[in-house]
């Protein structure tokens, strides 16, 4: 017989047996975890991760349905086990294209810490709302500095912007003193 034979070869059991008896006696498995970081290890997740949820809501819808559009991201996150650490209402702002035919949108910046479950149940929830033009949900790393609070009352886009002509003609004749 050779030693190719069944026999001969290593078994699960074999390939799978403790360790133990490796090292000196009282020191763990010279293969074990030594406490130090291997270079593809991964840092742990944190229980509940600190999030950005930027919603950009048409500008053109009532105030009523805004408001309840905010209400209801809020409701969302707390009754999904988060907690909202800060909000910010950063207006009116001017888009960079436009969305749905739209050039302005109403910014706000939401951000909470919670499991899973909030991103799943906003993300559900916000797709199918009417009046959001845009959201993002960004996970923060530690250390990221609080968001700065940059609302400005900042005009809306004009349809057709002045010529450098228009702009120094007054718009009203001046009235001569008497």
């Amino acid at each position: 017989m050779t030693a190719t034979t069944a026999a001969a070869r290593a078994m699960l059991s074999h390939l799978s047996r403790s360790m133990q008896g490796l090292g000196a006696p009282g020191t763990p498995s010279p293969l074990c975890y030594s406490g130090r970081r291997l270079p593809g290890e991964l840092d742990m997740a944190a229980a509940k991760p600190t999030y950005d949820l930027m919603l950009m809501l048409d500008s053109g819808a009532p105030d009523e349905q805004r408001s309840k559009i905010l209400a209801d991201a809020e409701r969302l996150i707390t009754s999904n086990g988060g907690e909202i650490t800060s909000k910010h209402d950063w207006g009116v702002r001017a888009l960079a294209f436009e969305i749905n035919h739209k050039a302005d949108a109403d910014y706000h910046l939401l951000q909470f810490q919670g499991p899973p479950a909030v991103l799943d149940a906003l993300n559900r929830t916000l797709h199918i709302t009417d009046g959001v033009t845009r959201f993002r949900i960004i996970k923060l790393r530690p250390g990221t500095p609080p968001a700065p609070d940059v609302r400005q009352d900042v005009p809306a886009p004009r349809a057709a912007e002045e010529s450098p002509d228009e702009a120094a003609v007054p718009a009203e004749p001046a009235t001569p003193a008497a």
